[in-house]
């Protein structure tokens, strides 16, 4: 897969040739870390960091556009 690919020549530091076998490749590492991040931080934090999230979701499209890519 593409994304794979992508992201294996981004954890080596290939950030041109991620982006160009992938566009989103640096997009989804950023949320997969954020992921891992919010995982670990303590139970009040992690809820005020999922309403950030929710709060963010709502103001923008960003999930309708992702619909679409």
């Amino acid at each position: 897969c593409g994304l794979t690919r992508a992201i294996g020549r981004l954890l080596r530091g290939d950030w041109i040739g991620s982006v160009t076998v992938h566009p989103f490749a640096p997009a989804f590492v950023l949320v997969i870390a954020l992921c891992a991040f919010a995982m670990l931080l303590p139970g009040p934090r992690r809820i005020g960091m999922a309403a950030a999230i929710e709060k963010f979701k709502r103001s923008s499209a960003i999930c309708t556009m992702g619909l679409f890519l």
